[in-house]
């Protein structure tokens, strides 16, 4: 038994040592070597890598991380990869050390503040895990990868299925299913929400304009392509009107007053927006925001997206608002419904029986559901009260999502519904309503 236990013992370090170790070190000269070559066939003589900031939620484990690289060659020669290393356990190991830490409680903190801390807090839960029985860890270790590795073999399929009908995602070139590294084609390392920030009016359009070719160019193939992408839970006209009345209760808690009788006449207004939830499903990105895109400072500034995973079926013109009407591109609505249609006259370029008049009435609506659905969540969360009636001190983990966006929000969205006549009731009882909250805020 004790042989059993010191075989366990060794194998755990090793997987800690090599799970726990800078992603970066596997991506070295010899690794890459099999996949990047000069025009002989040798590998790189030189490596340059960068990680992307890649953004995620506070409580999200970080399962999966992206690293551009730039292989330089003894002849001179260079050629730029993404990697994506995946940690299949990650999410596992976080949880169960977050349920140490319960464990230990009062304890703990008494041990640690008289110095006689019974564990070394740096070492991985792995290894302190070993005075119980580690057999149970194992079997759950062990189907966990399993069930994420299917996943990740999934994924990789759809990059490839992708990469037949569009040149927006980096380029598959292999997997190692044993160091669970991807390689793909070069991206960027610039995130997009960054470069905007750094733009004039003229160059912010130009690389919005460029992306939005890219994605008319993905959402095309539409019949071909969709079949291939995973069928996950999608926007449909019941969600959409429990998303709605969600931001309606947001600016209620900012201090907008709505009567009953207002709420149900605003429910039946957004009716029109809703059915936008019936259209059938294209491609669709996991995210679509500036936040979510790679900007290639080489070349022609090409935009890539780097969770080929996340791609689904859903409404792909959900992805064009979501680029245009994050409150870091700073566009007026004049300008974004100017850049919709051009995105549209791309669609048609790609797609001969594509009705660019038609969509635009679509993308005009789900403009109006997003910023109604960013107006509800900001108020919320910036102007709400909490329960003892002191104002909410918050710090969203959304990059651009401030205070300050409130009052843009306000106007894009009035202007929209002005010029959209089937939502004249809706217009009729928000924009008193908003005008207000936009005095408030103002101060004028």
């Amino acid at each position: 038994m004790e042989v059993i236990y010191g075989l366990l013992v060794l194998g755990l370090a090793f997987f800690a040592w090599r799970y726990f170790s800078p992603a970066d070190m596997r991506l070295n000269k010899r690794f890459l070597a099999r996949y990047l070559k000069d025009t002989v066939g040798r590998g790189p003589s030189k490596l340059e890598i960068t990680r992307l900031d890649v953004i995620r939620q506070p409580e999200q484990a970080e399962e999966k991380v992206y690293f551009a690289v730039a292989a330089i060659f003894s002849d001179g020669t260079e050629e730029r990869a993404l990697a994506q290393v995946f940690y299949p356990l990650e999410a596992l190991l976080a949880e169960r050390q977050k349920r140490h830490k319960a464990s230990e409680g009062d304890n703990s903190s008494t041990l640690q503040m008289s110095g006689g801390v019974d564990y070394d807090q740096s070492v991985p839960e792995q290894a302190r895990r070993l005075k119980d029985d580690p057999l149970p860890d194992l079997r759950e270790e062990a189907k966990v990868l399993a069930q994420k590795s299917a996943r990740q073999a999934a994924e990789i399929r759809q990059l490839q299925a992708i990469n037949n009908h569009t040149t927006l995602f980096p380029r598959f070139v292999a997997y190692d299913t044993k160091e669970k590294i991807a390689v793909l084609g070069g991206a960027g390392t610039m995130r997009l929400d960054k470069m905007l920030l750094d733009r004039d009016e003229v160059g912010k359009e130009g690389l919005l304009m460029t992306l939005l070719v890219s994605l008319a160019e993905f959402h095309a193939p539409t019949e071909k392509l969709t079949p291939e992408l995973f069928s996950a839970a999608r926007l449909n006209p019941a969600l959409m009107r429990e998303q709605i009345a969600a931001s309606f209760a947001g600016l209620m808690a900012a201090g907008l007053p709505l009567a009953d009788s207002e709420l149900l006449s605003l429910a039946v207004a957004a009716q029109t927006i809703c059915l936008v939830g019936e259209l059938p499903a294209g491609p669709k990105l996991a995210e679509a925001s500036p936040r979510a895109f790679f900007v290639s400072t080489v070349g022609d500034y090409k935009c890539s997206p780097v969770d080929f995973g996340g791609v689904r079926q859903d409404i792909s013109l959900l992805d064009v608002v979501e680029l245009l009407c994050d409150p870091v591109t700073s566009l007026s609505s004049t300008k974004e419904r100017t850049l919709m249609k051009e995105y549209l006259a791309a669609r048609g370029n790609f797609s001969a029986d594509f009705d660019p008049l038609r969509h635009e009435q679509v993308l005009w609506r789900l403009a109006v559901y997003y910023r109604l659905l960013l107006l509800g969540y900001l108020c919320g969360q910036f102007l709400g009260k909490r329960k003892g009636g002191h104002d909410t001190a918050v710090r969203l983990s959304v990059p651009h999502w401030k205070k300050e966006a409130i009052s843009p929000c306000i106007a894009a969205l009035d202007n929209y519904l002005a010029a959209m006549p089937e939502l004249a009731e809706l217009k009729r009882i928000l924009s008193p309503k908003m005008a207000s909250l936009l005095l408030k805020l103002t101060g004028k």
